[in-house]
């Protein structure tokens, strides 16, 4: 790994870092592997064309039963953040989609657990880049 980091190709590096974070869970440390996949994708969100890579993070992922901490954003959780782009309030968005306060927030806290973000701002601008609006 430290040989293709040093190299800079990002598409090599998300090519060992799969196989490596595979490796890393079957051992036992599903930390350190939800790291690498996190990682990979992080390099892979902003790559034009990753071409198969993409397809093979998220095999390696499910076949490692392994979470990369941001998890799979529900499609109400990508409503609900579509919504907080606009400046709506959890109120207002909660209006709009015929449910409580209280489940807006909940959607809104479980959007920021998984994006690993603590604010509206730092939501969007971190889905923005991984291409989720």
């Amino acid at each position: 790994m430290f040989l293709r980091r040093l190299w800079g190709q990002p598409l090599d590096l998300v090519d060992g870092m799969i196989p490596l974070a595979a490796v890393t869970a079957g051992v036992g440390d599903r930390d350190g592997a939800a790291d690498l996949f996190r990682e990979a994708e992080e390099i892979l969100a902003v790559c034009p064309d990753a071409g198969v890579l993409g397809g093979r993070l998220a095999a390696a992922k499910r076949a490692a039963g392994v979470s990369a901490g941001n998890g799979q954003l529900s499609e109400r959780e990508v409503t609900v953040l579509r919504l907080l782009t606009g400046g709506l309030s959890e109120r207002e968005i909660g209006l709009e989609l015929f449910l409580s306060f209280n489940t807006v927030h909940t959607h809104v806290k479980s959007v920021y657990r998984k994006l690993g973000v603590s604010s509206r701002a730092e939501a969007v601008a971190h889905a923005r880049g991984r291409r989720l609006l």
